[in-house]
């Protein structure tokens, strides 16, 4: 079976905090599910089968809720109390697998909402792509490693090729995505740096 979203592979309570959290971020906007429907492209089926818990987002589901509803997939995956110091062990940490290309999308930093900042660990599994991301708000950075494998990075119409411990800096407001056209996994490391609201 294909787990979904969990903490650390466990699959039921973030789950259903990243439904809540969609509904609560939506119905704080004022926004009915025809509005989010508008400002994010997708389907009003879609949006009620994530907030009534009957589907798991893709992660590029996921990304156009976030955008537009100006907040992080990390965060509709749910906040985490910060202190001085806070670990985050394997087992607390927040995964989001897409149900249509096994992607993990594990968040290695403490979520707030204002933070600004994401730490993310991705598995791409061998000859799958994420599809296209949309462009997050203006002055979006995103400073990536490959920890593992290869990995083919495209932002608009530019392709790059990276290597096992290649790292490349990258202007993440534009259309982006990610492919893995090799027969092993790829590991990479992302760090999604968002002006302040």
């Amino acid at each position: 079976m294909v787990k979904s979203i969990g903490e650390g592979g466990n699959s039921t309570q973030p789950e259903i905090q990243f439904a809540d959290n969609l509904r609560n971020q939506r119905l704080a906007k004022g926004w009915s599910v025809p509005e989010l429907k508008q400002r994010s492209g997708v389907s009003e089926a879609m949006i009620s089968a994530i907030e009534n818990y009957r589907r798991v987002p893709t992660v590029k589901v996921a990304c156009h809720l976030a955008e537009a509803l100006d907040t992080t997939v990390s965060y509709l995956l749910g906040e985490t109390t910060v202190d001085v110091l806070t670990p985050l062990p394997k087992t607390k940490q927040k995964v989001l697998i897409d149900p249509d290309t096994n992607l993990e999308r594990w968040v290695l930093s403490p979520v707030t909402h204002s933070s600004g900042l994401e730490f993310i660990r991705n598995v791409l599994p061998a000859f799958s792509a994420t599809g296209i991301f949309p462009p997050h708000k203006p002055g979006t950075v995103e400073y990536l490693v490959v920890g593992q494998g290869q990995l083919m990075a495209t932002v608009e119409e530019r392709e790059e090729k990276l290597n096992e411990g290649d790292a490349l800096y990258m202007q993440a407001d534009r259309s982006h995505s990610f492919r893995n056209p090799w027969d092993s996994p790829c590991i990479y490391y992302v760090i999604i740096h968002s002006p302040s609201s």
